[in-house]
């Protein structure tokens, strides 16, 4: 049985109806997309911040918010959602609208959450990196009546007096609790994780002689670093920090490794390209003013400048350290 040509003609005709019909809609959706990201932004810009107000994450992101309003001409406001290990603010902007309105200001827990937990409320793919914001490289800290000379003679005592040493953490998997297992990895350090509900009180249980150590990053010791009432072991660098410049480097001590936490913009995976560039655009040019890299200097931080482009290797390059990491140390949330 063969179809007629008038059939045909008309099964054309339908083609060509259908296939004009497909490529309105595609032409009306990038028409649509590209009006938005021109006229984007319009209104206010949220920064969410994984943690509580008055930390180091939360300055840095509320003086970047000052010079990202400037740059947009569009109010940039902060929102705090802490929790969880930043799992809930995480989560937020994982299902806030792909319109560019929400970014998150996410941490080195952005990398490693989905390595820690099995079961996430949110998908890890649905948040994209944007841009970097600042990295602190760590520093090994002890009480004022420290025991030790430097991290070469805390690693040496630990192994001539095995189960002796504790150390503190801001919580399972937190940056001081990797950095620390990072550390343990590389060095055979003996030492029982002590982990505590956020930094205030395991900086306090350090200074109070609890606990043996931290592996903190430098913006919250700091001011106790400089007061005197901590001591600076070894810093996690490449050389010695400006603001810290009598505390030598782990390199300086033999022991070959650097790391710290870091902070940067993510954003909804879904987020239409041009308003992407138009935020990396932006971001970009914020992180090349003198100002914000003069204010991230003196938290103690060094800024992360380069755009999305080198955010994004930053990130799957973090994401694949610490995965060994967390996976060698059996670390586990839940």
């Amino acid at each position: 049985m063969t179809l007629s040509d008038m059939t045909l003609r008309k099964m054309a005709r339908l083609g060509w109806v259908s296939g004009l019909a497909l490529m309105a809609a595609g032409l009306h959706v990038t028409a649509t997309a590209a009006a938005a990201a021109q006229a984007y932004p319009s209104h206010m810009i949220k920064f969410v911040v994984p943690f509580p107000p008055g930390g180091g994450t939360d300055t840095l992101a509320r003086y970047a918010a000052q010079a990202l309003e400037k740059e947009l001409k569009q109010p940039v406001v902060v929102e705090n959602k802490p929790g969880a290990g930043t799992v809930i603010g995480t989560s937020y902007v994982a299902h806030a609208p792909a319109d560019g309105y929400t970014i998150l200001v996410g941490s080195i827990n952005t990398a490693t959450n989905r390595y820690l937990y099995k079961k996430l409320p949110y998908d890890p793919a649905a948040i994209m990196p944007l841009g970097g914001l600042a990295y602190s490289p760590s520093i090994i800290v002890t009480s004022e009546k420290k025991r030790f000379h430097d991290v070469k003679d805390l690693v040496a005592y630990s192994k001539a007096h095995p189960g002796k040493l504790n150390f503190a953490s801001y919580g399972i998997g937190s940056s001081p609790h990797l950095g620390t297992e990072l550390l343990i990895q590389a060095t055979g350090l003996d030492a029982t994780h002590v982990p505590y509900q956020g930094g205030g009180p395991a900086q306090a249980s350090v200074l109070a002689g609890q606990t043996d150590f931290l592996m903190s990053s430098i913006l919250p010791v700091l001011s106790l670093i400089k007061s005197g009432r901590l001591a600076g072991l070894g810093v996690a660098a490449d050389k010695r920090l400006d603001a810290l410049p009598q505390v030598p480097t782990l390199k300086e001590q033999g022991i070959d490794l650097a790391t710290g936490t870091w902070f940067g913009f993510f954003i909804n995976s879904n987020t239409p390209a041009p308003i992407v560039h138009k935020l990396d655009t932006a971001l970009s040019a914020v992180m090349a003013r003198q100002g914000v890299l003069d204010f991230i200097a003196k938290e103690g931080a060094q800024a992360m400048p380069g755009g999305r482009k080198a955010f994004t290797q930053f990130v799957t390059n973090e994401e694949q350290r610490w995965q060994k990491v967390i996976q060698l140390g059996k670390i586990s949330v839940d």
